[in-house]
Formats: structure tokens, sequence, C-alpha cells
């Protein structure tokens, strides 16, 4: 039979599992106004100035992440 203290820790434990599903959801960046790809301005609220930057961000973040985080030039 579980006692109180055994029930609190269960509920920390998911607590603390749903915070981290929710952080790893959130978005990576907030808007400032400049691409994140090429830095050129773009209109309030957007993190890429088109199409073809956003995909080219998407594929250099998808190569740092299968490097271990290390991209070499």
């Amino acid at each position: 039979m579980s006692d109180l203290a055994d029930s609190a820790d269960a509920r920390i434990k998911l607590d603390i599992d749903y915070a981290l599903k929710n952080m790893q959801r959130a978005p990576e960046h907030e808007p400032d106004m400049h691409c994140l790809f090429c830095d050129e301005a773009v209109g309030h609220g957007k993190l890429f100035c088109n199409i073809e930057c956003r995909n080219d961000y998407q594929k250099l973040q998808a190569a740092i992440k299968r490097n271990g985080g290390n991209i070499s030039y």
C-alpha cells in the first residue's frame, strides 16, 4: 500500500515528464524581423523570407543534428 510520499513522487514525475514533452515542442527561435537563414528583412512574426530559405535552414539543422551538434565547413 502506497503512502502520501509515494503518491507525491509519482505526481512529481508525471509533472516533469509533461513539462519536458512540452518544452521539446516549443519553437527554437522568436521572430526578430530577420530571416533565420540569410538575415534578410522579413515581415512581423515571420522566421524566413521565403520557402527556399526555410528548406535550406531545415536541411542545415538536420545535418547538424546528424553530426551530433557539430558542423564543419
